[in-house]
């Protein structure tokens, strides 16, 4: 049986799960982040100025608050792995010039900017409360690839990552029958997972369809997957290799594929 161990953007190392980030600093980091996106803004507003000919200071409030908010969202990005999400990259990027420059027109534009900025982190930090829950109560389960589903256009992150949406056989510790789910994350380029490979998982008791890949660095020694599993993956790696060598037509393969599936 052939393990994957996908290397997903927002997947933490051995010790990062070992020694995680509080949720107490991610809170206070979210905070301090969303003051410095539109606190500078809330300065010029009341301040008064004429941004055609800004003051010493307006200039410095402009620059530097965004500096500072730029580099307190990197260090969130990496240490809740969220570095991959490009809503909070684009949030980050144009939100506090937007702030700054319709401050001075009318205070009321602040008030989109300012509940985009706090919504965005009331998300991550609810996505990262419920990860660390995910990551220590989730049932120990493993997700045979049955397929990849070809995107309309690559995504690559970093030129390193590329994006990719799998359909899972999913099959968990607890007894529950096996199901599928598609999982959408990141692999490293030429690391893409094909179809009968299997990618370890932890999966919400209660919801099934929310689970999560764990990597081979988290060292989860509790967890052996199903012995039935093996037959099943090995019959479709080898349906999957007899498919590329084009011994198999489209029809038949997935024909035969779901015969695999539904024993």
């Amino acid at each position: 049986m052939r393990t994957t161990s996908p290397r997903i953007g927002r997947k933490p190392s051995r010790a990062r799960y070992r020694n995680p980030v509080k949720l107490r600093t991610v809170g206070l980091l979210l905070a301090l982040w969303c003051v410095l996106v539109i606190g500078p803004a809330v300065v010029i507003s009341l301040s008064g100025v004429n941004t055609e000919d800004p003051a010493g200071f307006v200039l410095l409030a402009w620059i530097g608050g965004y500096l500072l908010q730029f580099g307190v969202f990197m260090v969130l990005a990496m240490k809740t792995q969220r570095g991959n999400n490009l809503t909070g990259w684009l949030i980050a990027s144009l939100v506090p010039w937007a702030a700054d420059f319709s401050a001075p027109v009318s205070p009321w534009w602040l008030l989109p900017c300012a509940m985009l900025v706090i919504g965005y982190a009331w998300w991550v930090y609810r996505s990262v409360a419920r990860s660390r829950s995910l990551q220590r109560d989730g049932v120990p389960a493993h997700g045979v690839v049955v397929k990849v589903v070809k995107p309309m256009m690559n995504v690559v992150v970093n030129n390193v990552y590329i994006r990719r949406t799998l359909l899972l056989r999913i099959e968990r510790t607890d007894g529950v029958a096996p199901y599928e789910a598609k999982y959408k994350g990141l692999f490293m380029i030429g690391n893409i997972p094909g179809e009968g490979s299997v990618i370890r998982l932890r999966v919400d008791p209660a919801d099934p369809r929310h689970f999560e890949a764990v990597t081979d660095d988290d060292g989860d020694s509790s967890y052996t997957p199903p012995q039935p599993s093996h037959t099943i993956t090995d019959q479709l790696q080898r349906l999957s290799e007899l498919h590329r060598r084009g011994d198999l037509t489209d029809s038949e393969f997935a024909a035969a594929k779901r015969r695999v599936l539904d024993g």
